[in-house]
């Protein structure tokens, strides 16, 4: 499972897909800006709101990398270039220090997503339908206290080492959603400038749990050296080990895993519910004011797992002893347990202007989002806000979308978007979008921690003018 999360971890400096970059290059606005399928992992009411009868997004892959500079990344993991081609960095010994303390010094969180399939089928402007499949991964890790020292020394054991502490905390989950937006309310008359429609949606989520590993609170290995009082002058050690983890695993293989088809070793639901009301006038055809208010993803996972405990104070002789004399002495006990986890929820209010109707001739579009994550530690709670523009141009020219992106968890970010549409062919049009969250950390390589970069592709068809 190590070399799968190491390589997908490389994929977070890469082009990824996933099914809302231009949503989130303006600002993270999810709530406001996200439309059609994007919105199955947004606002569902934001499904009703669009241009096309139905569309269909291409399987999609997201990662990002928190916790480590660009420049600390392609250090550590970019290679370095010889006569014979890009080779593996063969780190000295002062550089597995520096890289040891920076995983001791900070949390490291990396999160992937990977959707197999969406889509959302809109018969009227008044409602829509939407369906959607994808996998998440979560890991956080940072290494207990004292790991730096004990590595410092030229034989482990040679003196006191003790470690403290500690973060591991891995899962693996797919969810499977169906959905459902419609008109609440709708205008019957347009004249001037007033409100025009509140929409409201409802997505259904099931969850299911591939993989899970919690290292819990209160973790402590000592191990000191001393010299006993007899003939034999063999170094013997005093070991105090004290330390919880939970486990679960499906034990599958990646790509299985990756496109949520593994088995199951937990079970969940969870519901997203919204609201969008949007303002315009009667000689514009998409709305000018958009105010929105959802709460995402507020669920729960059962999972079935396995808990082990690590207790002892003991003492070795010699180099470390025989092996299937510390199997016995340190296998830790094991026993069934049942762990009910709330899924990463997160409560959204937004809302998107067009400048036009602030009276500024432009094809702009100003973009402003709050919102609270209310999961669980290692999906990166807390609060987050941020601000965007999109301009949109010609026809042909494809839109362009930046923003401030500031969280509790990965502080600044500065994303960056491009939307092209293509030109319709058979009745159909092919969308792409590109977006990265980490413009300032190209630009501030040493200070910025993390990279993240998206890729989208959907199928639509315009509705009928």
């Amino acid at each position: 499972m190590s070399r799968q999360i190491v390589l997908l971890s490389a994929l977070a400096t890469a082009l990824s897909a996933y099914s809302q970059p231009l949503a989130g290059a303006q600002g993270g606005a999810l709530s406001a800006t996200a439309l059609g399928a994007a919105a199955l992992v947004a606002n569902p009411a934001g499904m009703s709101s669009g241009m096309s009868t139905w569309e269909i997004a291409l399987p999609e892959f997201s990662a990002t990398v928190g916790g480590i500079t660009l420049r600390e990344y392609a250090f550590y993991f970019g290679g370095v270039r010889t006569s014979t081609g890009w080779q593996r960095r063969r780190l000295t010994l002062e550089e597995r220090e520096e890289f040891v303390r920076l995983l001791e010094s900070r949390p490291h969180t990396f999160s992937l997503r990977a959707g197999t399939l969406a889509g959302v089928w809109r018969p009227s402007p008044s409602y829509a339908v939407g369906f959607g499949s994808r996998t998440e991964l979560w890991l956080r890790i940072q290494l207990p206290r004292g790991t730096v020292e004990a590595a410092q020394q030229p034989i482990i054991g040679s003196d006191t080492a003790e470690l403290l502490g500690g973060t591991f905390s891995l899962r693996a989950y797919s969810v499977l959603t169906a959905a459902y937006a419609r008109a609440l309310w709708q205008a019957d008359t347009m004249q001037g400038w007033r409100p025009r429609r509140l929409l409201g949606g409802v997505a259904l989520h099931l969850y299911r749990g591939h993989e899970y590993v919690e290292v819990l609170p209160g973790g402590r290995i000592r191990l000191e050296p001393f010299m006993p009082e007899s003939w034999d002058s063999t170094l013997s050690w005093d070991i105090s080990i004290q330390q919880r983890w939970r486990l679960g695993t499906s034990g599958s293989a990646a790509l299985p895993l990756l496109i949520g088809v593994a088995p199951a070793i937990g079970w969940g639901a969870g519901v997203s519910i919204g609201l969008r009301w949007e303002w315009q006038t009667v000689d514009t055809v998409p709305p000018q004011v958009a105010a929105t208010l959802s709460l995402e993803h507020a669920g729960f996972l059962r999972w079935s797992l396995t808990e082990a405990v690590l207790r002892s104070r003991d003492t070795l002789s010699g180099i470390l002893g025989e092996e299937e004399e510390l199997q016995r002495r340190y296998t830790p006990l094991k026993e069934a347990s049942t762990v009910v986890e709330r899924m990463p929820a997160r409560l959204r209010i937004g809302a998107t202007v067009e400048m036009v109707a602030l009276g500024v001739e432009s094809p702009l579009r100003l973009a402003v989002e709050y919102a609270h994550g209310l999961g669980p530690t290692w999906s990166l709670p807390g609060p987050s806000a941020g601000l965007g523009l999109m301009y949109r141009g010609l026809t042909w020219m494809p839109q362009i979308a930046i923003g401030l992106m500031w969280s509790h968890a990965l502080g600044l970010q500065v994303p960056l978007g491009l939307q092209w549409t293509s030109p319709r062919f058979w009745g159909v049009r092919t969308v792409v979008e590109v977006a990265t969250n980490s413009l300032l950390g190209w630009l501030l390589r040493g200070t910025i921690r993390n990279v993240h970069a998206e890729m989208y592709v959907r199928i639509m068809r315009p509705a009928a003018p």
